[in-house]
C-alpha cells in the first residue's frame, strides 16, 4: 500500500472503526448478559478485523449503505486527494483521466496543507508511543531478569494441578518479583507467570490456586498475542479517542472472558469464592498501561467482572448460543463491507442475445477481475468472457463521452465545427489547456468540454434521451457534471456493446450525420483490411481500486465486430491497460 493511498486509508479505517466501536457498545446495552462474555468478547475481534482490512468487499448489507459515509470517488477525486496530500494547488474543476495524467508533467506550487500537517503530527505521535511502549517493555524485561523461579514443591504442586485443569499444555515459568503488585502474566514466545513478592505468604491455598488459574487461562487463550495486535493498532489510531476507549472495553471484556473460562472448570458452589479472590486486589489496583503486552488477575475494573461472576449459568450461556451466532454473523455482515460503490454493481440479467459462446480469456487479464464481450454484427453472435461480470453495472468514466457528443449534436448545441472556449482554468494535461472542437476534446478525452455539453443541453434532455436510448440505469442524479464520473449513472459491458451496435446500425435516435460525426472522432487506427475505432475510460474506487474501460468496433472488410472490455483491480487497472488488453485478443483472433 503506497503513501498516498495509506493515510486516506487510515483515516476512513480510523471512523469507520469508531462506528463499529459505538455499535458493539450498542449490541451489547441492548442485549446486557443474554450474550454471554465469550461472544460479547468475540464482538471486539470484528473492530480489529476492520481495523487491519486492507480491502473491505463491497456489499448492499453494509451498514455504510444507510450512513452514506464514503462515496466512491472516480479517478479524478484520487488524483485531487494525492494532491492535497502533497500540497499540490489545483484549480477548481480540475479532472482527468488516469491514463491522461501518467503521460503529462505537472507544473504546480507545493505547501503545507492541513492533510500534510496531520501525516507529519501523526508520524510524531506513532514514534512517540513506540518509545514509550518501548521503555516500559525494556523496563518489564530488566524486572523479569530480577525475578526467581518459584521452586516451592507446594506452591509448584498447585501449579500442574491448574495446568491439568484447564488441560494448558503450554510451557509456562512461574516466578515472583517486583514488577508488579499484582500477579501478572509476560511473554508471548516463552511466558512467564509473574508473582508479587509476599503473595504465597498473604493468599490462602484456594486463593492462590483461582490467580493461577486465570493466569493460565490467559495464556492458554493466547490473549498476549492479541494485546500485541492492539498495541499496534492503538499505535496507528493514537489520534482517535473513539478507538482507544473501545480498546479499553476490550480488554475489560477480556478480563470478564477470562473469567468465564475459569468459571467453567469450577464447581458453581466456587464462584463466589472465585470473586472474592478478585475484589481482595480491588485496593492493590495499581497504575496500568493498555500499551504494556501484559495480562494481569487484578488489572481491570471490577464492578463488571464481578456482577458476571455473581450472575453466571453455564445452562443459561448454554441456551443463548443461538442468539449469539445470530448476532454475531449479522453484525459481520454489515461492518465487515463497505458501501455498495453507489449501487454500481447490480447485477443485470444477460437479455436474450441470441447465439452466445463463452470463453475462456484468463491468460489476457492475469491479476486483474475482468471481463470481455465481443459481438460480431454479421453474424449475430456473441463471446462472453466472465458472463457475470459482463452483467453488472458500473460507471462509464470517458466512455460516456460518446453519448454526450450525440445528445450535443443532436439537440443543436454543438456541431462537428463548433469550438467551445477555454475558461482560462489551468489543468494539468497541457492539451485541455485550449480551446476545442468536438473530434479533438473527444481525442484528448477533455472532461471539462463534455461538462459544459452537458450542462447546455440540461438534464430534463439528456434523462429523455436515456431513456429513448436504454442507456444503462438512466440515473444522472449524481449532478451535471459528476453523474458519469462513479457517481449514479452505470451501464454494463453487454449494454455498452449493444449501445454500439445499436449506434453503428443506425437504430439509435439520432440522424445519421451526427452519427457519423462521433464515427470519424472514434477513429483510431487504420491496418491493412481493418479500422479501429474506440474509446477509454478510467476510474478509481475507495481510493485503492483501479477501473478501466476499452469500448469500440474494428471494420474488417464487410464484418464488423463490436467489443467491450472492463478490468479492476490495483491503481495500474485503467484504460490504457484495457486498451492493451482488448487489442491482444483481438489480434489473436485475427480480427486485428
Amino acid at each position: 500500500m503506497g503513501f498516498l493511498v495509506f493515510i486516506p486509508w487510515l483515516l476512513k479505517t480510523s471512523l469507520v472503526g469508531s462506528i463499529l466501536v459505538g455499535l458493539i457498545i450498542f449490541i451489547r446495552s441492548i442485549f446486557k448478559n443474554r450474550l454471554g462474555p465469550k461472544w460479547t468478547y468475540l464482538l471486539w475481534f470484528l473492530l480489529i478485523i476492520r481495523l487491519i482490512l486492507p480491502v473491505a468487499p463491497e456489499s448492499p448489507l453494509s451498514i455504510l449503505n444507510l450512513l452514506h459515509l464514503f462515496e466512491p470517488k472516480s479517478v479524478e477525486n484520487y488524483i485531487q486527494d494525492g494532491q492535497k496530500l502533497l500540497g499540490i494547488e489545483t484549480k477548481p474543476g480540475h479532472r482527468e483521466s488516469f491514463q491522461e495524467m501518467e503521460h503529462h508533467s505537472i507544473a504546480v506550487e507545493r505547501g503545507m496543507t492541513p492533510l500534510g500537517l496531520f501525516t507529519i503530527i501523526w508520524g510524531l505521535g506513532v514514534f512517540a508511543l513506540c518509545a514509550h511502549t518501548t521503555y516500559l517493555n525494556l523496563r518489564i524485561r530488566v524486572g523479569l531478569r530480577k525475578c526467581k523461579v518459584i521452586k516451592d514443591p507446594v506452591v509448584l504442586g498447585l501449579f500442574r494441578q491448574c495446568q491439568s485443569e484447564l488441560n494448558s499444555k503450554d510451557n509456562v515459568i512461574l516466578v515472583e518479583g517486583t514488577i508488579s503488585k499484582i500477579p501478572l502474566v509476560i511473554g508471548v514466545i516463552k511466558p512467564y507467570i509473574v508473582l508479587p513478592l509476599g503473595t504465597r505468604a498473604n493468599l490462602t491455598q484456594a486463593e492462590l490456586r483461582y490467580v493461577l488459574l486465570h493466569e493460565l487461562a490467559h495464556v492458554k487463550r493466547k490473549d498476549l498475542w492479541v494485546n500485541w495486535l492492539l498495541y499496534i493498532l492503538q499505535i496507528m489510531h493514537w489520534f482517535n479517542p473513539f478507538i482507544w476507549y473501545g480498546f479499553y472495553r476490550l480488554r475489560l471484556d477480556r478480563e470478564v472472558c477470562c473469567d468465564a473460562t475459569v468459571l467453567a472448570h469450577l464447581r458453581t458452589e466456587e464462584f463466589r469464592d472465585y470473586g472474592l479472590a478478585l475484589i481482595s486486589y480491588l485496593e492493590k489496583f495499581p497504575y496500568w498501561s493498555p500499551l504494556i503486552p501484559v495480562s494481569s488477575f487484578g488489572g481491570s475494573p471490577f464492578k463488571e467482572r464481578i456482577s458476571r461472576i455473581a450472575t453466571s449459568n453455564k445452562q443459561a450461556d448454554k441456551q443463548g448460543y443461538f442468539l449469539m451466532t445470530v448476532i454475531f454473523l449479522l453484525m459481520a455482515l454489515i461492518t465487515l463491507s463497505d458501501a455498495e460503490e453507489a449501487s454500481s454493481y447490480h447485477n443485470v440479467k444477460i437479455k436474450q442475445l441470441g447465439d452466445v459462446k463463452i470463453v475462456g480469456l484468463d491468460q489476457y487479464f492475469h491479476d486483474y477481475a475482468g471481463s470481455f464481450v465481443l459481438y460480431n454484427l454479421n453474424d449475430d453472435r456473441y463471446e462472453i468472457y466472465n458472463a457475470e461480470t459482463s452483467s453488472k453495472r458500473f460507471s462509464p468514466f470517458s466512455t460516456y463521452k460518446i453519448v454526450s457528443s450525440l445528445i450535443g449534436l443532436e439537440t443543436g448545441v454543438i456541431n462537428e465545427k463548433t469550438v467551445i472556449s477555454w475558461d482560462g482554468t489551468l489543468y494539468p494535461v497541457e492539451s485541455w489547456n485550449q480551446d476545442h472542437s468536438l473530434v479533438s476534446a473527444i481525442r484528448k478525452s477533455v472532461n471539462w468540454f463534455f461538462q459544459e455539453v452537458d450542462s447546455r443541453v440540461g438534464e430534463k434532455e439528456i434523462k429523455r434521451y436515456f431513456e429513448q436510448i436504454d442507456y444503462g440505469n438512466c440515473d444522472i442524479s449524481g449532478g451535471i457534471k459528476e453523474f458519469w464520473l462513479e457517481s449514479s449513472l452505470r451501464i454494463s459491458p453487454i449494454e455498452q456493446v449493444e449501445f454500439l451496435r445499436d449506434m453503428y446500425t443506425y437504430k439509435l435516435p439520432f440522424a445519421p450525420s451526427n452519427v457519423d460525426v462521433v464515427k470519424r472522432a472514434m477513429r483510431i487506427s487504420e491496418q491493412p483490411g481493418a479500422v479501429l475505432s474506440g474509446k477509454t475510460g478510467s476510474g478509481i474506487i475507495n481510493d485503492k481500486i483501479g477501473i478501466g474501460w476499452y469500448i469500440g468496433y474494428v471494420e474488417k472488410g464487410k464484418d464488423v465486430f463490436v467489443f467491450a472490455t472492463h478490468i479492476q483491480g490495483n491503481l495500474s487497472a485503467d484504460g490504457k491497460m484495457a486498451a492493451s488488453i482488448s487489442r491482444q485478443i483481438l489480434q489473436d483472433k485475427n480480427i486485428l
